[in-house]
C-alpha cells in the first residue's frame, strides 16, 4: 500500500466519522423536539398544571411542584409540519449518505487489505 492509498483510506474513514457526527446532531435535534412534544402533551393532559414562562415568577413557583409543566415559546419553535418533515428528510438523507460512505470505506479497506 502506498502513501496515497493510505491517505485515501484515511480520508474515507474521516468522511464516515464526519457523517456519523452530523447524523448524531440531527438525531439530537429530533430528540429535543420529541421532548418538547412530550412536555406539551403532558401539559395538555392536565391544563391546570401548565405555566407559561413569561417571567421568572412562574419558574420560582413551579420549583416546589413536580406536577407543574413549564412551557416556553422555544418549546413550539420547530413544531410545524414543514419543519418536522424537513428534519426527518435530513436524517434519512444523512443515513443514506453515511451508509454509502461506510460502504466506500470498506471497499477501500478490502482493496488495500486493511482490517
Amino acid at each position: 500500500m502506498t502513501n496515497e492509498d493510505a491517505q485515501l483510506v484515511g480520508k474515507a474513514m474521516g468522511d464516515v466519522a464526519e457523517g456519523r457526527q452530523q447524523l448524531a446532531v440531527l438525531k439530537a435535534k429530533a430528540a429535543n423536539l420529541s421532548e418538547s412534544l412530550d412536555k406539551i402533551s403532558r401539559g395538555l393532559a392536565a391544563p391546570e398544571n401548565i405555566r407559561f414562562l413569561d417571567s421568572g415568577v412562574q419558574m420560582a413557583q413551579a420549583r416546589g411542584n413536580p406536577g407543574i409543566v413549564l412551557l416556553h415559546q422555544s418549546d413550539f419553535k420547530e413544531l410545524s409540519y414543514e419543519s418536522i418533515r424537513q428534519l426527518v428528510e435530513e436524517i434519512q438523507r444523512e443515513e443514506r449518505r453515511v451508509r454509502a460512505l461506510e460502504q466506500r470505506a470498506n471497499e477501500l479497506k478490502t482493496a488495500f487489505h486493511i482490517s
